[in-house]
């Protein structure tokens, strides 16, 4: 998303710094940056929806704020978090059908005015990107609910028994049991009779 925004989206103001902020649990959480150190981005994020800070200000309100120099932005919010390289900034309100979802920060290197026609651009430019990010926070949402309800439709896997898992402590190989048996049914056969020869002939003593 921020890479979206970063490449294809806010080039023609040509900011140096940029960062993109969600609102969440009372708080301004950053979710992309670019053009900033993580030292600093770490001291930004979390920002709560209640400072008197410019984000804090553009997200309550709806109102962008911009300052063409440091001065100014110093006069107007002296204990708010600056990055020592920066010189001029927008502070955009992120909304949806009337409703602040977050802020979008612009950053400049040098001093910048900001031209009267500019800020009707930059809400502009702030209201397409709320759009993507809302789209994108509700797929991750629908996406988390299909997954937790699927999971919930499942059934409870099977129990596994242990008699189907182990052989039985007495049980004993398939040839063993065939020889056994084998053995015990020759045992107790009686024996074969014993066939007499096809040639021979019983024999009586000759009549007197």
């Amino acid at each position: 998303m921020t890479d979206v925004v970063a490449d294809q989206v806010v080039p023609a103001f040509e900011p140096q710094g940029l960062v993109l902020m969600s609102a969440d649990e009372g708080r301004l959480h950053v979710i992309g940056h670019r053009g900033y150190s993580t030292e600093f981005i770490n001291r930004f994020d979390g920002t709560p929806l209640t400072s008197r800070t410019p984000t804090a200000h553009a997200r309550a309100t709806g109102d962008a704020v911009s300052f063409p120099d440091s001065a100014d932005f110093r006069r107007t919010y002296p204990d708010a978090p600056r990055s020592a390289s920066g010189n001029a900034w927008a502070f955009l309100p992120l909304t949806v059908s009337g409703h602040s979802i977050g802020s979008l920060v612009l950053s400049y290197d040098q001093p910048r005015p900001f031209p009267p026609t500019e800020p009707a651009l930059l809400a502009s430019l702030a209201g397409l990107i709320a759009q993507a990010l809302d789209r994108a926070r509700l797929y991750d949402a629908q996406h988390t609910l299909a997954h937790t309800v699927q999971t919930g439709l499942l059934p409870p896997p099977c129990p596994t028994s242990p008699a189907l898992t182990s052989p039985p402590a007495t049980s004993r190989p398939a040839t063993a049991w065939l020889s056994a048996a084998t053995s015990t049914t020759s045992s107790t056969l009686p024996p074969p009779p014993q066939r007499r020869s096809a040639t021979s002939k019983a024999t009586t003593p000759p009549s007197s």
